[in-house]
Order: structure tokens, then sequence, then C-alpha cells
């Protein structure tokens, strides 16, 4: 039956009738657990839309991997507008100038939506709100800067040649093994990247038959963190929560869920609170036609 309302305008415009919407919203992301379809991507958007576009009614569909949703996104046409959204993360394609230009799809700000919500100036108030410290004496603001600073120095070169890597289909960084680019993967410890770890990777893309020299790839240090490579970043802010945690507070362990969960919960604050913001002002304007 899911796929039946997929094939066809009609049958996706139907759908948003048959759960009684204003908009049907496929995202990116989705595991079953025990029947309920779960999806950290699907909250982000439900809960931005809920601010900047409360008026909607509004239901998430999770279809999996971005390569789907864009297989979707293309077989659109006008007549979807109106009834149905396609909203993912934004990877490299405005580097490679491959963003989708259609009225119904909208990207995140960043790489991704956890680019987003761990955006270098949220942190602090996000270690607050899961820890909450009340000891003005310390600066968890300038430990938080101090480490970001370091994640965008180490992540460079490896994160420059997995651009690259796009530009002639060869894969660089391991999406699928993220903590062996973590130097300590053990509970509060303080967050370290491996560069050993991204140097065997590197090489490793650049074996086999020979290739043209990539070059002028608009991409730059200003782009990090950014544009960083979503799930590496995400890992290693989990890590400075980890940290800050076991350095400052007695309660029980961060879990990657429930971190990820607070901060979806702290970005939203931010742009309802600050909505003349960079992120406020993006989200606002890319959904205000949807």
């Amino acid at each position: 039956m899911s796929e039946a309302f997929d094939r066809s305008a009609s049958g996706r415009r139907n759908r948003a009738l048959f759960y009684d919407v204003d908009r049907v919203i496929y995202v990116e992301g989705g595991r079953d657990d025990k029947g309920a379809m779960e999806s950290f991507d699907g909250l982000f958007w439900r809960r931005v839309l809920a601010v900047v576009r409360p008026e909607l009614r509004l239901r998430i569909l999770p279809r999996g991997g971005k390569d789907q949703l864009i297989a979707l996104a293309e077989s659109m046409d006008g007549s979807d507008e109106g009834k149905v959204m396609v909203a993912m993360d934004r990877d490299y394609d405005s580097i490679f100038n491959r963003a989708i230009n259609k009225k119904f799809v909208v990207y995140t700000y960043g790489y991704s939506f956890e680019n987003d919500i761990f955006a270098p100036g949220t942190l602090e108030d996000l270690f607050l709100s899961l820890c909450p410290i009340c000891d003005d004496g310390i600066d968890v603001a300038n430990v938080i800067g101090d480490l970001i600073d370091e994640f965008c120095k180490d992540v460079w070169w490896a994160q420059l040649a997995d651009v690259c890597g796009g530009v002639v289909a060869r894969k660089v960084i391991d999406r699928d093994h993220i903590a062996k680019y973590m130097a300590n993967n053990s509970y509060g410890c303080k967050p370290k990247l491996s560069k050993s770890a991204f140097s065997i990777d590197v090489r490793k893309a650049n074996k086999g038959e020979p290739r043209k020299r990539v070059r002028g790839i608009p991409y730059r240090k200003t782009h990090l963190p950014e544009f960083s490579i979503g799930h590496l970043y995400a890992s290693f802010c989990y890590k400075i929560m980890a940290y800050l945690h076991s350095l400052y507070s007695h309660t029980a362990k961060l879990t990657r869920d429930s971190v990820t969960s607070s901060a979806i919960a702290n970005f939203v604050a931010h742009i309802t609170a600050a909505p003349h913001s960079k992120y406020g002002k993006y989200y606002r304007q890319a959904l205000a036609g949807c």
C-alpha cells in the first residue's frame, strides 16, 4: 500500500487525504522498533516545522537513504506542490551544484541536520540543559570552543580529500565505521580525532586506476564544521558532552540518543528565540513556500 501511494502524483496527494493532513513529508532515516518507525531526521523536521509552519498538519514518513529521496524528488512535478514535501540533508550538493531546485524540496542548512543541531554556538546551552550545572566559575564555552577548533584542524585534510573523492566517485571517509576515527572511545575521555585512521583511508582511496588530479574544489577550512561529515561531527560533539559530563556532573551517563533528542530541542528553542539568526532566517525562508 505504501509503494502504491508513491508511484504517482495523484497517489501522493491521496496519501495526504488518507492521513487527513496538509502535507506528507518524506525524510531520511527510519528504524523499526517493535512496529513504530523511528527517525531523528523526522523528529528534526517535525520540530522545525512546528515553529516555522505551525498552521500545517503533518505526516512524517521516513524513506531510508538519501538516494531514495532523490529518486522520489526527481519523479515529482508541480502537481505535487501543496501536498507533498521532501526534506533531506544537504551533504555536498551545494558545493557540486547538484541540489534539486523544486519548490517542495528542502535541505538542511549545513551538511546534515546533525551539523545544524550541534552548531558550535549552541553547545554550551545544550550541555547546561543536559547537566544542570550552576557554578558560574566553570568556563564551558571556552572548553567547547577549543575542542571544536581542534576538530576542524585535525579533520581538514581528510575532509578535503573526501570532497575530492566525491568528484571522482571514490569513497574516502567511511561513514559506516565512524568510531575508528576517534583516538579514544571510552566514555568521558577528551575527544580527539585519529589522524592515522584518516591517513589510512585517504591512501586507500588514492590507490587503483590512475585518474586526473582534482583541482578547483570550492571547499575551504571555513566550511568546517558546518560542512563536515554529519555522523563524524555528531559523534565528536557527543564525546564533548560526555567529556564535560565526566568533569562536572554526577547525573547518569548520557546516551547518544538522549543527546541527539536534546540537541534537536535546543536547536528549535534557538530558532524560536532568535528568528533572525542565520538558522532562523534560513529555515523560515526555505519552508515558507512549501
